[in-house]
Parts: C-alpha cells; structure tokens; sequence
C-alpha cells in the first residue's frame, strides 16, 4: 500500500507528539518534585558488612543530592526547549500540563482555551502544534548526537 507525503508527515507528527507526552510530560512532576525534595538519613548505620562487594561508600544522603542535581538538569533542559516556543504555545503547555488543580488531575481543555482566549478549534491546531515543536527541540541534540 502506498502512502502519500501527507500521510508520512501525519504518522511522524503523531510519533513525536507522543514521545514528548511519554517521555517529558508524564515525568515532569515526578522531576519537579525529586529537584526540590532533600531529605537525608540523619542517624547512621554501622555494619560489619560491606555496603557493596567494591566496598565502595554510597550514603543515602550521597544518592538523594544525585538524583536531586539530575532532576534539576532535566528540569533545566526541558524548560530551556520550553522557552523556545512561540508564546501562546509555552502557555498551552504551562496550563494545560505543566501545573494541577488542588485535586492532583490537569486543567481540562474547556478551561485552558477558555482562559487564554481561544476558541475550541483554534486551541487544539495549537496544542497539536505545541506538542509537536516541543518535542522536535527536545530531541534535536538527541538526534544530532548520531550525526
């Protein structure tokens, strides 16, 4: 079966749009949230034992500044591709993923179009488009890196 180019460019458009949904979007809070938690272990443990078969010494405390300073890369990364993008496509994304109610669940569509002025076509050909160029900056190094 053959496809057109416009067939081609709609399944790629599709594949990036949900690489950036699972890829960025999804962990974005569990980021946030590991860039702003520090909680080390304040009592020690002392064992006969070797903490690992090197013997080499990994505190808690040493794991959660890692995980910390990755998450803050991440973040730092994914806002600076953010940044990139036309206005109302940051807003989009800001208000429709980036943030939650009180209840933990996204601002529904109804409310981000409504809040930013859009009407219900004119937002989701934006969203779309949102997503797609989010999703080309966050993977262009990614891609370059081969070449």
């Amino acid at each position: 079966m053959a496809h057109t180019a416009a067939e081609f460019l709609s399944d790629d458009i599709e594949e990036v749009i949900e690489n950036v949904l699972t890829k960025w979007i999804e962990p974005y809070y569990s980021m946030k949230l590991k860039s702003g938690v520090y909680n080390p272990k304040v009592t020690s443990t002392i064992s006969d034992i070797p903490s690992s078969p090197n013997n080499a010494f990994h505190s808690s405390t040493e794991s959660l500044v890692i995980n910390k300073l990755t998450a803050k890369e991440w973040l730092i990364y994914f806002h600076t591709k953010l940044s990139t993008l036309p206005e109302q496509h940051q807003q989009i994304i800001e208000k429709k993923y980036l943030r939650r109610r009180n209840d933990g669940k996204y601002m529904s569509d109804h409310k981000v179009y409504s809040d930013l002025h859009l009407s219900r076509t004119v937002y989701y050909i934006r969203r779309k488009e949102a997503l797609y160029w989010l999703g080309l900056a966050l993977e262009s190094e990614t891609n370059m890196e081969g070449i």
